[in-house]
């Protein structure tokens, strides 16, 4: 390959380090993965190497293009090592340690009443996702920080669980987290990251690190990375990427470990996926990224709902998953094959039927009522209090259901409907995705419904604004060749007299 300016600089830079550490910032679509196992052939071969990535189905993928004496592997891969190589392999994974503690150890659910019960499985996620936040943000308190825990639940969109006989943060977040810390030997995929840096473990080191996605990074990943090279690390992302802050991924990764690291920047300007229309596009975004000189000239359109009209092989992606769901549906009742990214959406969707306490049976007027309800009191107890951006997610997941039961004659049906049309793999017809989920996909066309989503009206705090711009951007560059936005509604004109 011939190196553009800015992959030449990296290459030097790993031949002849001028600081122990490197951030590459690479725009979207500018090769960084090629940039990166490039970059491995100018280490010495007999050098330790870890590449680090965020699924194993890239870390499989890498294993058989990289040099013998470099580990291609997660985090999460890696602190379980960490904990085997501290412990002598002494513990049992359970996924679902969390909820196993809250219902056995916390809440004694054998012996509860029906009243009780319905607690549990009112409190369970929201109890799960609380400590999954505090391990994520490397919390090493015996007791949970009552104010950090407020800060969690407000920024990550946490749903409080209106209980008629527990306190959720006394009587149960606390205990489970004091269990959870208590069990060494007992572990779930969080403790694979957080255990090695809430025990001070011992760990393994690398004279080369290769980090991808940085941006992605939660503040106990930083913690990992920060600790795993005694040579130099090279962490490569995307400041304007960073769209998993709901998950724990610090907004500020790339940043706060160029702090950790202090480290030297460069940057990966070049997108070599996009045409030159889409990149001007991106550009009102990240002023930075350039077209590849090779990019053909392509096409940005707006067009209006009633001229949506995606062939196969095009991706439609919107903010929320509702108007997606609308839209495939249609193209299903026409005869056209449609899939929804996200079988875990659809779990999540048939886990909040079996919540509202549903049976297979009941009719569409039940199902409406209680989904009614349950939006109502639900937004109602968050709005009062300032969470709009929770209180909107609820609306996008209640209208959703409701659209699942316009093909519908009962729950059962509905239930049936999400299995139909969520799946983890695109579909050989239209594929439908969040912006969420499109992050690292790309097709020829894709279509942007409710781009007046994009920020999300509900979205109010700076950390927030700056997520939905990411967001705005992400989608915008996961077209190849031509973008269309899709209006629902003509823009307003304004009275110029």
């Amino acid at each position: 390959m011939t190196p553009s300016k800015y992959q030449q600089d990296i290459f030097d830079w790993v031949k002849n380090p001028t600081t122990a550490n490197l951030i590459v910032q690479a725009v979207a679509g500018s090769g960084k993965t090629t940039t990166a196992l490039k970059s491995l052939e100018y280490i010495d071969p007999t050098a330790s190497v870890f590449f680090g990535t965020f699924t194993n189905t890239i870390a499989d993928e890498l294993k058989r293009r990289v040099p013998p004496n470099v580990r291609a592997a997660t985090l999460s891969s890696y602190g379980f090592n960490v904990m085997r190589n501290n412990t002598r392999g002494r513990f049992k994974m359970e996924k679902d340690k969390t909820e196993k503690i809250l219902q056995w150890d916390v809440m004694d659910f054998k012996n509860l009443d029906a009243l009780h019960k319905k607690d549990y499985y009112k409190s369970r996620q929201s109890v799960s996702k609380i400590i999954s936040l505090l391990k994520a943000h490397a919390f090493r308190g015996t007791v949970p920080d009552e104010n950090l825990v407020a800060e969690l639940v407000a920024k990550h969109g946490v749903e409080v669980p209106d209980l008629t006989n527990y306190d959720w943060l006394r009587d149960l977040l606390m205990p489970v987290w004091t269990r959870s810390i208590s069990e060494e030997f007992w572990i779930d995929f969080d403790d694979m990251l957080f255990y090695p840096i809430f025990f001070d473990m011992e760990v393994e080191k690398f004279d080369w690190v290769f980090i991808d996605e940085a941006q992605d990074l939660n503040p106990c990943q930083i913690q990992l990375v920060s600790r795993m090279a005694k040579g130099h690390t090279v962490a490569i992302g995307d400041t304007y990427q960073a769209i998993y802050g709901f998950r724990g991924a610090d907004v500020d990764a790339i940043d706060k470990l160029a702090e950790a690291l202090e480290a030297q920047s460069a940057p990966l300007s070049i997108c070599y996926r996009c045409s030159k229309a889409v990149i001007a596009e991106a550009q009102k975004i990240v002023p930075h990224i350039e077209a590849a000189e090779t990019a053909i000239e392509g096409s940005v359109t707006t067009i209006m709902d009633a001229e949506f009209s995606p062939m196969d092989g095009n991706y439609v992606l919107c903010r929320t998953t509702a108007p997606l769901v609308q839209k495939c549906l249609g193209l299903i009742r026409n005869g056209q094959r449609a899939k929804v990214l996200g079988r875990e959406i659809g779990q999540g969707l048939i886990a909040l039927i079996a919540t509202l306490g549903l049976k297979s049976n009941d009719t569409l007027e039940r199902f409406a009522t209680e989904v009614d309800t349950y939006r109502r009191t639900a937004t109602e107890r968050l709005r009062k209090t300032g969470r709009e951006p929770e209180a909107s997610a609820i609306d996008d997941r209640c209208d959703t259901l409701i659209a699942l039961g316009s093909r519908a004659n009962d729950v059962a049906g509905i239930v049936a409907e999400i299995n139909c049309i969520f799946s983890d793999s695109a579909s050989p017809g239209v594929t439908f995705a969040t912006v969420h989920k499109s992050k690292g996909l790309e097709a020829k066309t894709v279509f942007i419904l409710c781009p007046e989503l994009l920020p999300h009206p509900a979205a109010k705090l700076p950390w927030q604004l700056t997520q939905e711009a990411n967001l705005k951007y992400v989608a915008i560059t996961r077209a190849q060749d031509h973008l269309v936005w899709v209006k629902s509604k003509p823009e307003k004109k304004i009275n110029e007299n």
